[in-house]
């Protein structure tokens, strides 16, 4: 079993659950989290490779650490629990200590604790998956608008200055990439829901297609920057952001819709 495989699995049934409403999708989806957690995360976050016979092995390649962060960011978007977001940021604090290159601004493929490699490679061209330095800047992207003071946006964004000029050649390599500009270069939404029915709200926020957004949720005042300041007690509210700054509360999953 390889961790990358299991972090596309991951992100695939929690799109399911969050698009189809099957509670089973979401069952899976916790198991196989717990499992990646269990078995494949290190006491210092980093990862492993691959899981055999009861058995994980092999220090985690790039690609491992992109699936695996992409897949806990979604899965606190459907489930609100900040255990998944603190886990994916512990993962990406890793992988920028141990895989980033600081004269080519990107991310080699193999961490700096494979000592016995002769050379370390840069992945930047999509191939049978989205390229792994693509997926980490779409992750620091993300991230970036939960933990806005981590410096995640900027390093995100001269990765996309340092590929931009091989578009124009070879366009079908940098599908993924081009994700990355759509966030960079128009809205992208910071939507917290607040107060006693979030779950409620948040779920039906969820249901509609919103690629350039991220949801966050809380009871009440969360660990969050989105989330703080922001409870009103005996209502449940939704704030539709930008960079932080947030059109006026509105009660209801319709009408935050109709704000973005």
């Amino acid at each position: 079993m390889l961790t990358s495989w299991n972090g596309l699995m991951l992100k695939g049934l929690v799109d399911a659950y969050r698009y189809l409403g099957e509670e089973a999708y979401l069952d899976l989806a916790l198991k196989n989290a717990a499992f990646i957690q269990r078995e494949m995360v290190k006491k210092d976050n980093s990862l492993y490779r691959n899981h055999k016979e009861g058995k994980s092995s092999i220090n985690a390649f790039l690609d491992d650490y992109a699936t695996v962060i992409d897949a806990y960011v979604a899965l606190y978007e459907v489930t609100f629990d900040e255990q998944w977001l603190g886990l994916a940021k512990r993962l990406l604090d890793n992988t920028k200590e141990h895989f980033f290159d600081k004269a080519s601004g990107m991310f080699f493929y193999t961490s700096d604790e494979d000592q016995s490699l002769i050379r370390r490679t840069i992945e930047v061209d999509d191939n049978v998956i989205s390229s792994s330095n693509s997926m980490m800047a779409i992750n620091l992207f993300k991230l970036h608008k939960l933990y806005p003071d981590e410096g995640y946006g900027s390093l995100s964004e001269q990765m996309l200055k340092n590929v931009q000029k091989d578009f124009d050649r070879r366009a079908q390599s940098f599908s993924n990439w081009l994700h990355l500009v759509l966030f960079q270069n128009h809205n992208f939404y910071e939507i917290a829901v607040i107060g006693e029915d979030y779950r409620t709200m948040g779920r039906e926020l969820a249901q509609a297609y919103l690629p350039q957004s991220i949801l966050a949720g809380s009871k009440g005042e969360g660990n969050l920057e989105l989330l703080k300041n922001r409870d009103v007690p005996g209502r449940t509210l939704t704030y539709v952001c930008i960079e932080g700054a947030c059109k006026l509360p509105v009660d209801s999953a319709g009408k935050a819709l109709e704000q973005l």
